[in-house]
């Protein structure tokens, strides 16, 4: 009775387990203390020292800190021999021995692994030898989570147990031997039998069925005879030294029966350690710091004891931390580094969301994590190491390409809910064509090393007939510390195991090596890798969104006028508020903060941590604006346009002091429309690329009469010389005429701009998910209040105000002079649980697929849900844009600070806020405002110059009252509008401008830019500003052919 017998196997294996600790002495009593972590290396309200003895408890909660301390004194009867600490006082901990950081405990049980609680004394001791041991305890985040999210403030840890123990290693050894031969004989052993052994109790009449079952594994049934056996001599029932004396024997039967096992591996798979930490998430970030003080610890512990271990390791910002908190850990790593044991990946800053953040911020991330990984380690990875990212945007292969990387590696695909990602080993193209090597690794990235992981890895590789090669991480993240020795003792069995796979410890970057001569045999996966769970992350925590996208664009302009500034002025450019403004932006989007996964605490820090952003931004900017500009008049306003076309754009500006009247004047002396708003004065007009013009504000009234304005509203209709639309009497759209295009946009019959709430209440992480479910039950917000705001030479606005259960939306739809785009500005109090909202628009066109903005590029998805595959994408990431377009005409819905979209058949939602309440239950709760419109056009996304209309609402014309400009004209002008001047900066070594740009519509050609000035020499960059080759100048021009949605960066020198 073979599951009996597992059992019989199970106790005894526990006993020799035991016996490991072949002598102890309990430590009974320690001093304690309490203290409050304020942030790392402040701690307040330190409490005296007062005893604690074991089985006492303990309170803890977030930020506190408890400390346990006391000497112990080496027993005779240890002298000479291998001495273990084994500590046990709840939560997580850093060990210290005589002042020394030595590892970390933890509390937390995971996968039925017991937690981590051996501590090794840094040398063999004597006798009468003293050590100073002392534990910084603090709370277990992810062993707070279940109870946190029931509404509790702490946890009641208990002081299990304190022992010193000798180790006796040859029972330590067998016991390794023994379990390692027992594990694989289970992985090997039938599946059906497996997954019944897992999942049915076994009563005597189901363990007769499953005797009956033939055993087909050859090798199972060699490992079964070969752990049977040597279990039989060992004797647990007569005492230590009966057990002991019999394991020698017990250990050489194991290996001749091994031996004698017939082994033909197919594949080698290479296996290195992990601890991935999260740089918040259950936790804010300053606990992060203490995580990976105590993953370090532990890491290096492991490393001096076991030679071959290698551990990767990403994220730079970790790696700060780590060197301004633990400077001796740091010191260590570096040595670890150059010896080859730790290995760096992935180099951006952190690991962060790959759906939301700009372009620019994508690049950013690697610029400033390789220049950390250089400048530190002299040394950068050639692997894009993103193992828990919810989804990778079709824009990273050039980007890690063009970044100097080579290799992409992930495994967050397997957890898709609805359709298994069909490839481990593939090429994946991106939007430009570019390839990049990838893996996607078919086991978690946080997990044990054993024979059940050897094995499984192997059987779902999907490129077995190409390839022999595998990778494999192994060890646990946030707070698990890693690997443990339980692990690596394994691993030294499992090199070459009968029935296994072989394995090596090696670095990830020697597998993709080894693998890349494959490239050309491999398949090619040419889309987004789309990640079939967490759909709810792009709206989740919107404040946080919003803040984001508004410090990437509002950096871009400081950048450029602080280059601009730099270049014409030989002003200092502010190369150190620039990085410590975007270290918070980078932070900020790692892939539990910016998806909006995170704990209340952490949108906190976040709200804090951006207003500094702004205020840098603010300083950049009005610094480089004196520099540019010289004084006028009071009256004279110049304005900035900083996109790289000519754009027209309302600005708003205070009154000069004195003025309770005013018209608005252009260089040229015409007047031009404008209107007056309490102290403030708003007008509208074209402005040059990168460049600006000069305005007057001349203290006269403006006429009154505005019959000759193409711009008429009232409650039901509102009219400019684009469009006429009209409203029902709650406020919603039941048509808009486009008169330039002679057609009806909006679907007769239907209103749109409907408010459309939803229960939102997906099966698990509320944050994270959204289940198709939801549209199941939802509530259309027809009815409203409906009042004129504004009728003028510039706008006309119509407020609709409406409600729902606790909450309010109150909108300004508004039209313009010259502007040919419907905003909906939008206040919402939104008081709702579970709830989701969304703006709907049914539209006049036909298209099987909808193309959506995304990092320096544009991608199509279905509009229908033909397959599982269309199906499961019923929610998507976009970022300025989203456009349905038919063959002559079509509709794009702009925003500025969503990112959650919908587009079914001729329906287009985008999802404006959720109220999600794990982790965060009040997450969203509170006033928002945003911006959503309505831009119909002629013919596709391409003719209706979408790319440039979501960039006009997210990047408003910079006002400068009293001053001017020192030079005139264009910074620099670009012949084609689809090629969009991205980023003006100055090069990280200070040698010229780095201008960057990339095509935005799928077009090749042959683009010319010219600049102000004329430029000694250009370069042409990769994305890390390392030079390429040189450009040919003709005076102050250069041109380049591009191709579709390819990314290319400058370098001029002057």
């Amino acid at each position: 009775m073979e599951f009996t017998q597992d059992r019989i196997l199970q106790r005894k294996l526990a006993a020799i387990e035991k016996a490991i600790i072949e002598d102890f002495r309990e430590l009974t009593t320690w001093k304690t203390r309490e203290g409050f972590y304020e942030e790392p290396g402040v701690y307040t309200n330190i409490g005296p020292w007062t005893d604690i003895s074991m089985g006492d408890r303990w309170i803890c909660a977030d930020s506190v800190t408890r400390w346990f301390k006391r000497e112990i004194v080496i027993p005779k009867e240890f002298d000479g021999r291998q001495v273990v600490l084994e500590l046990d006082f709840g939560g997580e901990g850093l060990v210290k021995i005589d002042g020394v950081i030595q590892s970390a405990l933890t509390s937390y049980l995971r996968e039925s692994e017991v937690s981590r609680t051996r501590v090794m004394l840094p040398r063999i001791p004597k006798a009468g030898e003293i050590f100073e041991v002392e534990v910084e305890a603090a709370l277990n985040y992810m062993e707070f989570a279940p109870y946190r999210d029931q509404g509790a403030k702490n946890i009641e840890y208990q002081f299990r147990y304190a022992l010193l123990g000798v180790v006796n290693e040859e029972v330590e050894q067998y016991y390794f031997d023994i379990k390692t031969a027992y594990d694989a004989m289970v992985a090997l052993r039938s599946p059906i039998e497996k997954v019944i052994a897992t999942n049915v109790s076994l009563p005597h009449d189901i363990e007769r069925i499953l005797e009956s079952l033939t055993k087909d594994s050859y090798i199972y049934q060699k490992l079964l005879d070969a752990v049977l056996h040597s279990l039989t001599i060992v004797d647990v029932d007569y005492g230590y030294e009966a057990l002991v004396k019999s394991i020698g024997q017990a250990r050489q039967i194991l290996k001749e029966k091994l031996d004698k096992i017939p082994h033909n591996p197919h594949a080698l798979i290479k296996f290195v350690g992990q601890a991935h930490i999260d740089t918040a998430w259950r936790w804010p970030v300053k606990e992060t710091v203490r995580k990976c003080g105590k993953t370090m610890a532990n890491v290096l512990d492991l490393m001096d004891r076991y030679n071959e271990f290698i551990f990767a390791f990403s994220q730079p910002q970790l790696f700060e931390y780590i060197k301004d908190h633990y400077p001796e850990l740091y010191e260590r790593i570096k040595e670890k580094v150059k010896s080859g044991q730790f290995e760096l990946v992935g180099n951006t800053w952190v690991e962060m969301d790959t759906n939301v953040p700009s372009g620019e911020s994508l690049v950013r991330q690697l610029l400033y994590g390789r220049a950390f990984f250089m400048d530190e380690f002299d040394q950068y990875s050639k692997v894009f190491w993103m193992p828990d990212v919810f989804g990778y945007s079709w824009a990273l292969p050039q980007i890690i390409k063009r970044s100097g990387m080579e290799y992409f590696f992930t495994s967050k695909l397997i957890n898709n809910d609805t359709n298994r990602f069909p490839h481990s080993l593939f090429m994946w193209q991106g939007i430009d064509g570019t390839r990049i090597l990838s893996y996607v690794q078919r086991l978690n990235y946080n997990g044990r090393f054993n024979p059940e992981t050897v094995e499984t890895i192997y059987n779902r590789f999907d490129q077995k007939h190409i390839c022999e090669d595998l990778l494999m991480t192994f060890g646990y993240g946030d707070g698990g510390g890693g690997p443990n020795y339980q692990m690596l003792e394994t691993s030294r069995r499992l090199k070459s195991f009968p029935g296994l796979q072989k394995t090596e410890m090696n670095t990830s970057v020697s597998f993709f090596d080894k693998v890349a001569c494959l490239e050309d045999q491999l398949p090619v996966w040419k889309d987004e890798m789309y990640y079939e769970y967490h759909r709810g992350t792009y709206t989740s925590q919107a404040r946080t969104k919003m803040h984001n996208r508004r410090s990437e664009l509002g950096m871009r302009q400081a950048e450029i006028l602080a280059a601009m500034a730099f270049d014409k002025t030989g002003s200092e450019y502010p190369y150190e508020d620039i990085l410590k403004a975007y270290k918070i932006i980078l932070r900020n989007q790692f892939h539990d903060i910016i998806p909006g996964s995170s704990i209340k605490a952490v949108y906190d820090d976040c709200e804090k941590e951006y207003a500094q952003v702004f205020d840098i931004i603010q300083k950049i900017q009005g610094t480089a604006v004196e520099s540019l500009t010289r004084e006028a008049l009071p009256e004279e306003v110049t304005v900035f346009n900083s996109l790289s076309w000519d754009r027209v754009g309302n600005v708003k500006v205070k009154l000069p002091e004195g003025f309770k009247q005013g018209v608005v004047v252009d260089q040229e002396g015409n007047e031009v429309p404008s209107i007056i708003e309490g102290d403030e004065i708003e007008f509208e007009d074209c402005v040059p690329a990168l460049g600006s013009r000069v305005y007057r504000i001349e203290p006269k009234a403006a006429s009154t009469d505005i019959s000759g304005t193409p711009i008429r509203v009232s409650e039901n209709a509102m009219e400019n010389k684009y469009y006429r639309i009209m409203l029902d009497d709650g406020g919603n759209l039941t048509s808009i005429f486009d008169k330039v295009n002679n057609c009806e946009v909006l679907e007769q019959g239907k209103v749109s701009n409907v408010m459309q709430i939803f229960e939102d209440k997906p099966c698990c992480e509320t944050a994270w998910n959204i289940d198709l479910e939801y549209q199941n039950k939802g509530w259309d917000l027809l009815e409203g209040k409906v009042e004129v705001i504004e009728q003028s030479l510039v706008k006309g606005v119509v407020r609709v105000t409406k409600e729902f259960n606790l909450s309010t939306i109150v909108q300004d739809i508004t039209i313009y002079s010259s502007i040919p785009r419907i905003d909906f500005k939008t206040r919402v109090n939104w008081q709702e649980t579970e709830k989701m909202l969304k703006a709907a628009f049914y539209v006049n066109v036909l298209s099987n697929k909808a193309t959506y903005e995304i990092q320096f590029g544009a991608i199509e998805r279905p509009t229908h849900w033909n397959t599982s595959y269309d199906k499961a994408r019923f929610e998507v990431c976009g970022h300025k844009w989203a456009d349905l377009s038919e063959g002559g005409y079509g509709v794009s819905l702009l925003n500025d600070c969503k990112y959650g979209y919908d587009i079914k058949d001729n329906r287009m939602r985008i999802t404006l806020l959720r109220a999600p309440i794990d982790p965060d239950p009040t997450a969203d709760k509170g006033t928002h405002e945003f911006c959503y419109s309505l831009y119909p056009h002629k013919g596709n996304f391409i003719e209706g110059e979408t790319v440039n209309a979501g960039f006009e609402l997210n990047v408003p014309l910079l006002a400068i009252p009293g001053r001017r400009m020192i030079t005139e004209g264009s910074y620099a002008q670009i012949s084609h509008k689809n090629v969009i001047i991205d980023t003006i900066k100055c090069a990280e070594d200070g040698e010229g401008i780095i201008l960057r740009v990339y095509e935005s519509e799928g077009i090749r050609g042959n683009t010319t830019i010219t600049l102000s000035s004329s430029p000694t020499r250009v370069y042409e960059c990769n994305l890390m500003e390392e030079k390429e080759r040189e450009i040919e100048i003709d005076g102050a021009s250069f041109s380049f052919n591009i191709k579709p949605f390819e990314i290319k960066t400058f370098r001029i020198c002057k």
